[in-house]
């Protein structure tokens, strides 16, 4: 399953102004050009992903539903497994399932969980990841891990696509690796080990990022060519002003400080080099952008999506 690296665009949508119409947005989305319309997993009034994601399939015919992304420790992975291959089914073969290790402390702490330690995290993720493959593709699956135990019973649950693609998305060495061994599709994420998002504060060193895709490539070896890198951006200004930094050469591959990978501002061509920039140092071919945007962003899809 090679992505080619050409441009296709998401939006990441969580909730609706009171009032609001789910199928129109979706619908939305899809007339503007995005290829997938993606939710995200708090509990902090968002919808619900699974029940968001079989509306809009129903509203719509050629758009991707997926998330970006579940907190593997909210749900067990075989239910996991059976929702998605439902969405799968009810919108003919679109979906798309987004897993992380989870993050939020607040989402553990309204839970009454623990918020284990990062490795803890991600191992379980490890094992998730393995029950939802092989539930999907075996209706007599069994699994016995260190967090999971599983034997299904048939005729399980098939989805409409032979490999339903999973993304995989994290900032640190450990889930990133693991994204680059399982996933179809790698999210390059600041570093959330802490339980926060790290505020923005304008640039990024350039080989930080750098550092982030030496991991995916080095444990992904040969399967890198056909993986595909995503990037959720967390401020999508178009006809903003961009921040006044030096934008170092990708050809040259010398280091500085660039405009962080998960902020775009300015105009729609200027928009578009920084994504083309991005891609070509860091590969970054799939891009999900704030609802907040979704409109103001169309022109920018136009130019390069599908390139």
């Amino acid at each position: 399953m090679s992505h080619q690296r050409r441009f296709r665009f998401g939006v990441l949508v969580g909730g609706l102004a009171p009032g609001g119409d789910w199928a129109a947005v979706a619908r939305g989305a899809e007339d503007l050009g995005y290829s997938v319309l993606v939710m995200p997993d708090h509990l902090n009034g968002q919808l619900s992903a699974m029940p968001g994601l079989a509306a809009a399939a129903m509203a719509t015919s050629g758009l991707r539903l997926g998330t970006i992304v579940l907190a593997n420790d909210l749900r067990h992975p075989l239910l996991v497994a059976r929702d998605m291959a439902t969405v799968d089914i009810l919108s003919r073969g679109r979906a798309e399932l987004g897993l992380g290790a989870g993050w939020l402390r607040e989402d553990y702490g309204q839970l009454g969980m623990p918020f284990d330690p990062p490795g803890t995290r991600v191992r379980r993720l490890a094992e998730a990841v393995a029950v939802v493959r092989g539930a999907l593709a075996d209706p007599c699956f069994t699994f016995a891990g260190s967090h999971y135990s599983v034997s299904v019973r048939p005729p399980g649950l098939a989805a409409v696509q032979n490999r339903l693609p999973i993304l995989v998305g994290g900032g640190g060495p450990q889930v990133l690796r693991l994204a680059a061994r399982m996933a179809d599709i790698v999210s390059i994420n600041p570093d959330l080990r802490a339980g926060g998002i790290p505020p923005l504060d304008g640039g990024v060193a350039a080989e930080s990022v750098d550092r982030q895709l030496h991991w995916v490539k080095s444990a992904a070896g040969e399967r890198y060519q056909d993986l595909e890198i995503n990037v959720v951006l967390q401020v999508a200004d178009v006809g903003g002003d961009p921040p006044d930094l030096p934008v170092v050469s990708a050809a040259a591959g010398t280091p500085g400080v660039v405009m962080s990978p998960y902020v775009v501002a300015g105009s729609v061509g200027q928009i578009a080099d920084q994504l083309e920039w991005r891609r070509e140092r860091w590969d970054m071919s799939y891009v999900c952008v704030p609802a907040a945007a979704m409109v103001a962003f169309a022109p920018v899809i136009a130019r390069l999506a599908g390139r």
